[in-house]
């Protein structure tokens, strides 16, 4: 019996330790390196593009947010 908790808990603590470094490599960001063409970049547009994603728009998320919510919903008709 006490192996089986022995068991189930090794497993356990062996899917923690997976679903944690597979969350931490999805979640790693790559450093921007800034060398003499990141600089003339900036110079010349103003800004230094990367690789990243686009932030998120709050306002419009917000503003999506609320008109989901405004909407009424009809209730489901009985048979």
């Amino acid at each position: 019996m006490v192996l089986v908790w022995v068991g189930l808990g090794l497993l356990a603590a062996v899917a923690w330790y997976s679903v944690r470094s597979r969350l931490r490599r999805s979640l790693r960001c790559q450093p921007v390196e800034v060398d003499d063409e990141a600089i003339a970049q900036i110079l010349e547009e103003g800004v230094l593009a990367s690789n990243e994603d686009d932030p998120l728009d709050l306002e419009h998320i917000r503003k999506e947010e609320e008109n989901f919510w405004e909407k009424t919903w009809d209730e489901a008709e009985e048979l």
